[in-house]
């Protein structure tokens, strides 16, 4: 038994624990009770309270429990109602709702975001566009998470709301449409001065829509708006992206990360206004609810390569198509957090713009392998306690085709032949099969060659042969010693 409270965090008078059996005698009566700790003399002990007692006035049958009916397709109008306000200059908020369900499929587990809607600009009291939910998609009593939102486009992170408090699911809403929202981030003094966070309002009505066909693939359209300048001589970014997935079925491996990179675009000189154009495979990157991985590097002729950001949002297909979040801030949590407020402003992330479309792509038809020749660059020295030169040779390493190996033990796929004293070198070209998976992670170390038999490490880097075979002349890597 609890008291209620509207401004969020119910208090408990107390509990009792019973027979299910009990309940169908008409006069049972338990006390409830409420256990309370205490402390003291270094030791801690329970306090047992009586908190009145729970009495069963009246049992009598009645008719079967008819739950309500919904339909295979859904219209969803959510409305809100006195929203907590966010913004301090404005004394508003520019809400947006948040649907996330939980998943667990072979490729994806956890919790992901099935709809975000539009953001409502200095709105309390908002009506979202209507959108149509599937019940095979959704489930009538899978969990769901809802959070509202508040939009900030300049900081890295925006501000919640509210949430409807311990999850609901369809099934619920449907027969209790007016939901309050709780913010569990407010301290005790906030929670007896300030009001809740608002009310959230569902109707539901049935939907002729049919569920869109899954495309094979999507062309996404980057268009960079104030990148950071990165480049303190030429006051300039020479910024190119990279995308990460996590193709379905993939292997974690050998990376510390379960994600592969499978693309990397040309670099753009001295333009901070950048525009690209690439194509995904769905199954490349999970599905329509695996994560797209958007980040933004300015290149440098070193390979010291300076990370500008990543995108704010969650992106997935589903999201991406729905197309309510096309604006993203590019976020870099590496940014000190006691930067002034002038160069935030002045030197910040930038944001950009995706315009997708989802496109019909064939399944690739890959060859049965590939030549490939490797060189470095300035290694580290390794002989007469660094004051020679080095070696070097190199090893590739794997796990097969990405579905398999979850026994944990490496493959080496091809060893290099070692060049004598030498800083720079190219070794001679060889061949890899396309059998071992084109997503598959590859781990190149390199080496100096020992007489001994005990071979230095230099350095390692990660890749794949799908970023291998879709690079245009030599690519760039920078060794990393772990």
């Amino acid at each position: 038994v609890f008291d209620w409270d509207k401004n969020s965090g119910d208090d408990l008078i107390g509990y009792c624990v019973v027979p299910l059996a009990n309940f169908l005698n008409s006069g049972f009566n338990c006390a409830l009770m409420n256990s309370v700790t205490m402390t003291g003399a270094g030791a801690s002990h329970s306090l047992i309270h009586s908190r009145g007692t729970f009495c069963v006035d009246s049992c009598t049958p009645c008719s079967p429990y008819v739950p309500p009916t919904i339909p295979p397709a859904i219209r969803v109008k959510v409305s809100a109602n006195a929203l907590a306000r966010k913004d301090t200059l404005s004394l508003s908020s520019d809400p947006y709702i948040n649907i996330r369900i939980q998943r667990v499929t072979k490729s994806l587990e956890g919790w992901v975001t099935h709809y975000r809607s539009e953001p409502k600009k200095n709105d309390l009291n908002p009506t979202w566009n209507e959108f149509d939910l599937f019940l095979d998609e959704v489930g009538r009593y899978s969990l769901l998470e809802i959070n509202v939102f508040d939009e900030d486009i300049k900081n890295n992170a925006d501000d919640l709301i509210g949430r409807i408090e311990n999850f609901t699911t369809l099934d619920e809403l449907y027969t209790r449409p007016n939901v309050e929202l709780q913010n569990p981030n407010r301290g005790k003094i906030a929670r007896v001065i300030l009001k809740n966070a608002g009310e959230l309002t569902f109707s539901f009505s049935p939907s002729s829509a049919q569920k869109p066909k899954i495309p094979s693939g999507l062309k996404i359209k980057f268009t960079g708006h104030n990148f950071p300048i990165k480049d303190k001589l030429t006051l300039s970014c020479d910024p190119y992206l990279e995308i990460w997935g996590k193709p379905q079925g993939y292997y974690k491996g050998l990376y510390r990360t379960s994600n592969v990179k499978l693309f990397r675009s040309e670099v753009h000189h001295k333009e901070k206004n950048p525009e690209y154009e690439f194509d995904v495979r769905l199954d490349s990157i999970g599905g329509l609810d695996g994560l797209i991985h958007i980040n933004v590097y300015d290149q440098d002729k070193r390979d010291a390569h300076d990370f500008v950001g990543h995108s704010k949002y969650e992106l997935t297909p589903r999201l991406l198509l729905q197309g309510n979040f096309n604006k993203t801030k590019l976020v870099n949590e590496g940014r000190p957090a006691s930067d002034s407020f002038i160069w935030k402003r002045i030197f910040h992330n930038g944001y950009v713009e995706l315009k997708v479309t989802a496109i019909d792509l064939k399944p690739p038809k890959w060859p049965v392998g590939y030549t490939l020749q490797f060189r470095a660059e300035s290694l580290e020295r390794r002989d007469l306690m660094g004051l020679g030169r080095s070696d070097p040779f190199f090893v590739i390493t794997g796990y097969g085709t990405y579905d398999k190996g979850r026994s944990g033990s490496k493959l080496v796929l091809y060893q290099s032949e070692y060049v004598e004293s030498s800083r720079d070198v190219k070794w001679n070209p060889f061949f890899l099969s396309s059998g071992i998976g084109m997503y598959s992670p590859l781990c190149v170390s390199i080496w100096d060659w020992d007489k001994s038999g005990n071979h230095d490490l230099i350095g390692e880097v990660h890749t794949n042969l799908w970023e291998l075979a879709n690079q245009n002349g030599w690519h760039n890597y920078t060794i990393f010693n772990p």
